[in-house]
């Protein structure tokens, strides 16, 4: 798992940390969760990814944060996504009715230097991001 964190702000002026980060940064998730309203939690649906979010949710739950995974780079017809979405309830956390599927269009819109939205307007992908983004911003209120 790479050391990715970004911090929004949505626009009902409530903050959303996004913390996908190796469960060893401690520091960085702490000081993410501190300054959220929300926590988002990517989870790709590996066995070692539910291990490694456990900390931060264990983190989240100890400061009160509402916590939300959100399921990517999901397989088509994969038997293990069902598995990850029963581990997960296993946490107490919500789980993202979205989830983005393992999708081409995702990759080469950043090697383009796009977001998804902006250069396959017309794939799956960027519905799935829409629709995420309308949950998140649902959940943050």
């Amino acid at each position: 798992m790479a050391a990715h964190l970004a911090i929004a702000w949505s626009d009902a002026g409530r903050t959303v940390a996004i913390v996908d980060i190796d469960p060893h940064a401690y520091t960085e998730a702490r000081f993410a969760v501190w300054a959220a309203d929300l926590v988002i939690i990517p989870l790709q649906p590996s066995p070692m990814d539910i291990w490694a979010i456990q900390a931060t949710i264990v983190l989240a739950k100890a400061e009160q944060i509402k916590t939300f995974v959100v399921l990517k780079r999901i397989p088509a017809r994969a038997r293990l996504t069902e598995v990850m979405r029963d581990a997960i309830k296993r946490f107490e956390v919500a789980l993202a009715k979205t989830q983005i599927s393992n999708r081409v269009a995702l990759a080469s819109a950043m090697v383009e230097g796009f977001s998804v939205t902006e250069a396959h307007q017309r794939s799956t992908a960027p519905a799935e991001i829409r629709t995420l983004a309308q949950e998140v911003l649902n959940a943050a209120r």
